[in-house]
């Protein structure tokens, strides 16, 4: 079935109030709409819900960009270990000249590799896939 925009909002509006306790029960009870088009609601907008925690539209702090090296889907793939910038950043970190981060950003993982203000023990074949 199809609702007007202000009732999918109110369905959304409830959703958004607390993602982690959402009762589509409770929302069909209090919107009037049914159990199965609150789900439909629900999945149709994921991916606008799901961004709902991004507070730098998924890029992180601006103060610190210039040090993001690669970004990606919290929930979909690895760290594409290939990248040229990701390799850089593992060569900089392995020699003791930057250190590396992870930060989050709503649904996106961020990827950094900061330089350090002094120099520490290398730490050659820490990224290494060989066991000990």
């Amino acid at each position: 079935m199809s609702y007007s925009p202000e009732e999918e909002a109110d369905v959304l509006r409830i959703y958004r109030a607390n993602p982690r306790r959402f009762s589509p029960f409770k929302a069909s009870k209090s919107t009037g709409i049914s159990l199965p088009d609150v789900f439909e609601i629900i999945e149709k907008n994921k991916d606008t819900l799901a961004r709902t925690g991004e507070r730098f539209d998924g890029l992180g702090r601006p103060e610190l960009r210039e040090f993001m090296v690669a970004r990606r889907r919290a929930m979909g793939e690895p760290w594409d270990n290939t990248d040229a910038r990701i390799a850089e950043a593992r060569v900089n970190f392995e020699a003791g000249t930057h250190m590396m981060a992870t930060g989050r950003d709503g649904q996106w993982l961020l990827l950094y590799s900061i330089p350090r203000q002094g120099k520490v023990k290398p730490a050659p074949g820490y990224f290494s896939m060989e066991k000990a």
